[in-house]
C-alpha cells in the first residue's frame, strides 16, 4: 500500500510489528493482537487497499488478514481469510504467500510432505470483502422511527459476493461509534429489531452494518436515525384545562387563560401557539417554552371571541407534530353598567314656631232661675180625666 507504512513479522519473539515512515523512530508494539499468525508466520503481503495479509504454516493456520492494520493499535481487527465454504482443506499448511498486484487475489503454496507423500499444492482466494460491504435500506437515512424504544435495521446483501453471511451491527449515538453498542451475529438481513438495549426517545442514533462472518468485511456507509419523542403520560395535546372554556370546544373563557398539556418524556421544551383562526394565518402567541406543560396568556382577548391554540414537543434531535387544534370561545362582553345614583346635600330646614297667643278668657253667665214647681193635685187631675 502506498500509505508509508512497514510490516515485519519474526517467528522467534511471535509478533508483527509496524513502522510510520515519516512519525515513527522505532518498531513499535506488537499490532497482532488477537492472531494465531504470529508463531508460525510464513509471510507478509499488504495489498493496494491497506488489507494485511499473514500466512501461517501451522497444521490448518490458513491466512490472517486484518482489514485495518493501520489504524490504533487497541482498535486492529484480525479474521482468518481461508475460512468459509471454501476454506483450506483439513490439515492443510501453508508454504509460502503471493498478492498478485493492484489485487486482493492471494496465492499460497502447500508445505510438500514425504511421508505420506503429497503433492505440492497451489491455492488461489479473491478477498471479494475488502472493499464492498452491505448496502443499508431502512430505515431511511435521516428518517424519524416509527417508535421511540426501538428501531428495525434492514440492508441488502454486499454486492458481488456469494452468500450465506453472518452480520454484526452497531449503532451508537456518536458518528465515531466510540461506544457503539454491538448486535450479532445476525443471519437475516431483511428485518432485524435493534432492541438489545434499550434506546432513549427523541434522540438521534448513527448505526452501521458489515459482514461478520465467514470473514469480516469492511463497515457500510453510516446512516443515521432519531428514535419518536415518547409520552409519558399522553400525548401533548390540549388537556384538562385549568381555566374553564380553553378545552376544545370550551365557552365562556376568561380574556387571560391558561392552557394545559400533557407531558413528553426526554422533551426539552414546547412550542406554544395562539391564533384567531384555525389555519393559524393569523397567530397572537408564538412561543418556545421551556419543559412547563402550562401557559398563561398575559394579554387580554376579545370578548365573545372564538379563538384557537396548539402545542408540539421538541427533542434535542427531533420534534413532535402538532397537537390536535383547540378551539374557544371567551366570556361574552358584560352588561354596561346601571348610572350611579347622585344624592344631593341640602341644608336643614329651618323652622319658627311663634310664642303661643295668651289664653282667651271665657265668661259664662250665671243659669236662669229654675220655673216655679207645678201643684200634685193639678196633676191627678189631668190624669184623672185622661182616665175618663
Amino acid at each position: 500500500a502506498n500509505n508509508g507504512i512497514l510490516y515485519a513479522t519474526d517467528a522467534a519473539i511471535a509478533g508483527i510489528y509496524r513502522f510510520q515512515i515519516g512519525r515513527d523512530v522505532s518498531w513499535g508494539n506488537s499490532i497482532s493482537g488477537a492472531t494465531p499468525a504470529t508463531a508460525n508466520a510464513t509471510g507478509l503481503k499488504v495489498a493496494a487497499d491497506g488489507t494485511l495479509y499473514v500466512a501461517d504454516k501451522g497444521t490448518n493456520g490458513g491466512v490472517q488478514r486484518s482489514l485495518n492494520a493501520a489504524g490504533p493499535s487497541s482498535e486492529i481487527e484480525w479474521s482468518n481469510a481461508a475460512g468459509g465454504p471454501n476454506k483450506l482443506p483439513t490439515g492443510a499448511q501453508l508454504q509460502s504467500l503471493a498478492l498478485a498486484e493492484g489485487s486482493n487475489v492471494l496465492f499460497a503454496t502447500e508445505k510438500h510432505v514425504a511421508t505420506p507423500p503429497s503433492p505440492w499444492k497451489l491455492y488461489t482466494y479473491t478477498d471479494t470483502l475488502t472493499a464492498i460491504a452491505p448496502a443499508p435500506l431502512a430505515p431511511e437515512n435521516g428518517s424519524v422511527a416509527t417508535s421511540a424504544t426501538s428501531v428495525k435495521f434492514s440492508w441488502d446483501t454486499p454486492a458481488n459476493a456469494t452468500p450465506p453471511f453472518e452480520y454484526a451491527v452497531q449503532y451508537d449515538t456518536r458518528d465515531d461509534f466510540k461506544t457503539a453498542i454491538d448486535l450479532g451475529p445476525v443471519n437475516d438481513p431483511v428485518n432485524y429489531v435493534a432492541n438489545a438495549v434499550p434506546l432513549t426517545s427523541g434522540k438521534t442514533y448513527y448505526w452501521r452494518v458489515r459482514v461478520e462472518g465467514p470473514v469480516k468485511g469492511v463497515w457500510s456507509e453510516t446512516w443515521k436515525v432519531t428514535t419518536q419523542l415518547q409520552a409519558e403520560f399522553n400525548a401533548p395535546v390540549p388537556g384538562g384545562p385549568t381555566e374553564r372554556g380553553t378545552a376544545p370546544g370550551g365557552w365562556d373563557a376568561p380574556l387571560s387563560p391558561t392552557f394545559s398539556w400533557g407531558a413528553y418524556k426526554n422533551a426539552t421544551g414546547y412550542h406554544f401557539q395562539l391564533a384567531k383562526d384555525a389555519a393559524f394565518t393569523d397567530v397572537i402567541t408564538d412561543e418556545n417554552l421551556g419543559t412547563v406543560t402550562s401557559y398563561q396568556y398575559t394579554g387580554a382577548l376579545d370578548n365573545s371571541t372564538t379563538y384557537y391554540w396548539r402545542v408540539k414537543a421538541l427533542g434535542a434531535d427531533t420534534d413532535t407534530d402538532w397537537s390536535v387544534v383547540a378551539g374557544f370561545t371567551t366570556l361574552d362582553k358584560p352588561a354596561p353598567a346601571a348610572p350611579p345614583v347622585v344624592v344631593k346635600e341640602v341644608p336643614a330646614p329651618i323652622i319658627n314656631i311663634p310664642p303661643a297667643p295668651p289664653a282667651q278668657e271665657i265668661v259664662i253667665p250665671p243659669s236662669p232661675p229654675a220655673p216655679a214647681p207645678i201643684a200634685p193635685s193639678y196633676i191627678w187631675g189631668i190624669v184623672a180625666i185622661g182616665a175618663i
